[in-house]
């Protein structure tokens, strides 16, 4: 029995003292980690290093898709300018205009020349690219004599263009729901509607989109209706009505009077015709009052 005892009474002794060092072993590392320094962070105002870069990379960003999602609406503006020039020697300054014209990238889209004995005029409908519309006008008025005419109108289409667009993908998703229907349907009857409706969607859509490229083209090319006169000689000065003779004159008047006169009464006959018979019936009832007087002397 004493045996056994000691032998357990030495393991409990050697497990104690082994807590008792452990134990001081974690109170050691406590107090070490206690003593270590602590870091200091940066106040909450003044972000590190990393964290002010990241903040500009971020600012950055925004910003570049704020000038992104922000731009300058693009406007379709058609504007039109219709000049009458008086110009020395047309031939010359039509040679000299053409190339200015070609070297805007613009175009002379009709032409059409008259002449007669005093002058010689041109009719010119120019296609200018809208960015060089203005320098154009200025192009044009170079070597003039003298400007006759100036009219310049402007026509904002951007809004036209917006709601075109608009309507157009509307008309797209509509064709597509039908083209859906279509396929569903069993009926010859659906079948013959759907495609009635197709083609009418579609009608319109290729209605729509050839409005937007006719919007699209007139805005991105101005037009300049240009008109040149060239002065051949001075037009003769209108020819004085001759004098007639005043008793020829006198006498074609009268006449005149005198017809307006006689188709006047004709065309009141039948006036004439009831006065007569009134005038024949008085006649005759006098003779019937003459004739009895002169029975009873």
């Amino acid at each position: 029995m004493k045996k056994i005892l000691l032998p357990a009474l030495l393991a409990g002794l050697i497990l104690v003292a082994c807590n008792n060092m452990q134990e001081k072993r974690d109170v050691t590392v406590a107090t070490d980690q206690a003593n270590t320094p602590i870091p200091e962070m940066p106040p909450a105002d003044q972000p590190g290093p990393d964290q002010q870069a990241e903040k500009q990379k971020i600012r950055t960003a925004t910003t570049a898709t704020a000038t992104t999602s922000n731009p300058d609406w693009d406007r379709h503006i058609i504007r039109t300018a219709r000049l009458k020039l008086e110009i020395k020697e047309l031939k010359q300054y039509y040679s000299v205009m053409r190339d200015r014209i070609r070297g805007m990238g613009g175009y002379i889209a009709s032409e059409e020349l008259t002449e007669n004995d005093f002058e010689r005029q041109l009719q010119l409908s120019i296609r200018i690219p809208v960015d060089q519309f203005d320098a154009a006008l200025e192009a044009v008025s170079i070597h003039t004599e003298k400007t006759l005419e100036r009219h310049i109108t402007s026509q904002d289409v951007s809004e036209e263009l917006v709601d075109t667009r608009a309507r157009l993908q509307t008309k797209e998703q509509m064709r597509e729901r039908y083209k859906q229907l279509l396929g569903q349907s069993n009926k010859l009857d659906d079948i013959l509607k759907m495609e009635t409706e197709i083609n009418q969607v579609q009608e319109q859509i290729e209605r729509g989109a050839g409005r937007i490229q006719f919007l699209q083209h007139a805005a991105a090319y101005s037009t300049i209706e240009l008109s040149l006169i060239q002065k051949l000689g001075d037009a003769p000065a209108a020819a004085e009505p001759e004098s007639e003779n005043a008793l020829l004159q006198a006498i074609r008047t009268g006449w005149s009077f005198m017809r307006d006169l006689l188709l006047a009464l004709i065309s009141i006959w039948p006036l004439w015709l009831i006065a007569a018979l009134i005038y024949m019936a008085i006649r005759r009832h006098k003779h019937k009052v003459s004739a009895k007087g002169n029975t009873h002397l």
